[in-house]
């Protein structure tokens, strides 16, 4: 796409013309140009693939480590990619170490005795089974 705007994208024979260069496609077509369609169960779940690599990267760029400094580029291509190597192996070691550490900590609330909420006080309920000393009598119980 970087290339020149009048570059032809698809060869074609000598003497067979295209459709003006403008292709329109129908909603009917979508599933033979797109593996997934969009709002579909099987687009969220693939979505959910490409959220946790954007993790990963994100945490490459800037959480974990900052793979994008500017002593790296001293390095040969062989020297960066070892780095790289240890790197993605130091970020493995501390996503499993923050599970293992999560599950824990869930575990042990688990474990706790449940407290039970407090009550709401004064709520329109209340107010509500507050009622005048005039007004008609209730029927006999």
């Amino acid at each position: 796409m970087r290339g020149s705007r009048t570059a032809p994208l698809v060869d074609l024979p000598e003497g067979v013309s295209c459709c003006g260069g403008i292709v329109s496609v129908q909603a009917g077509e979508l599933p033979y140009s797109q593996r997934f369609l969009p709002g579909t169960t099987a687009w969220r779940i693939a979505y959910r693939r490409r959220d946790a690599v954007e993790g990963v990267n994100g945490a490459l760029k800037d959480t974990f480590v900052n793979i994008g400094q500017k002593f790296f580029k001293v390095f040969g291509l062989v020297k960066i990619k070892i780095l790289l190597a240890f790197t993605l192996a130091a970020y493995n070691l501390e996503i499993i170490r923050s599970f293992v550490a999560r599950k824990t900590v869930v575990e042990e609330e688990a474990k706790k005795p449940r407290k039970r909420k407090k009550r709401r006080k004064e709520t329109w309920r209340d107010v509500v089974a507050v009622r005048p000393a005039t007004g008609p009598d209730p029927p006999p119980g």
